[in-house]
């Protein structure tokens, strides 16, 4: 099982969308997501999931707090299921520290407005704070954000060379620049357009550069989970 956490402390960064997108996708490939909505203020992809997929099976959408994340995780890997998305409040808290020490990675979506990048560092320095909790230890880093990475959200059409740079200057500026920028999703109605519909872009099929988006960011979670997952097999072996 390989879990993700998607976190930012800022709200409206587009947390609970990136995951719906990325769920339906895995759901659309034949895998069976599990994602656990832990914003329990809202609970924006629970109503989602039992109000606009009526009688769509996957992804499964349970609701979670702080007390029962880690048992759910556990009762998720007991089930074989082999992807699981944690979307948490803003805002951070005991929650957010919580989801992002039991996860194996932690996204934490960012859009490229002054506003965001700010919030950015507020991130950043709460999973300094974090432990990872993960498990075994041989494989967990000293800190949650030693397990973090970045999706740029709401990215303009053909960005030039000088705004990569920078975005990753202010990231740097931020204390993110030593994490992988692992996505990059444009600025695409498809994206909200889908969700109201009751599906994610690869489910609906309407926008081919969305798709792409979302199936480029896929194959770099898969690339580190199948390195988790060599990791894991390695210290099989060898013990």
């Amino acid at each position: 099982m390989y879990s993700i956490a998607v976190a930012t402390k800022k709200g409206g960064a587009g947390k609970s969308t990136l995951i719906a997108h990325l769920a339906t996708a895995l759901a659309e490939l034949g895998e069976r997501p599990l994602i656990l909505d832990c914003d329990t203020a809202i609970s924006s992809l629970y109503i989602w999931g039992k109000a606009g997929r009526a009688g769509v099976a996957e992804p499964e959408i349970l609701k979670a707090d702080a007390e029962t994340i880690e048992g759910q995780l556990k009762a998720a890997a007991e089930r074989a299921l082999r992807w699981v998305f944690i979307d948490v409040p803003a805002g951070g808290g005991d929650l957010v520290a919580r989801a992002a020490s039991l996860a194996h990675l932690v996204l934490i979506p960012v859009r490229a407005s002054s506003f965001d990048l700010a919030a950015t560092k507020q991130t950043i320095d709460m999973l300094k704070r974090t432990v990872d909790d993960t498990e075994p230890i041989e494989l967990a880093c000293r800190t949650a954000l030693g397990k973090a990475a970045i999706v740029l959200n709401g990215i303009p059409a053909n960005p030039s060379r000088r705004w990569r740079a920078d975005i990753e200057s202010a990231l740097g500026q931020c204390g993110a620049g030593g994490l992988d920028i692992v996505g990059a999703l444009g600025e695409r109605a498809a994206y909200r357009t889908s969700l109201e519909r009751g599906r994610g872009v690869a489910e609906e099929g309407r926008s081919k550069p969305a798709i792409d988006e979302i199936h480029a960011l896929l194959r770099k979670i898969k690339a580190r989970a199948a390195a988790r997952a060599e990791a894991l097999r390695r210290m099989a072996v060898s013990s």
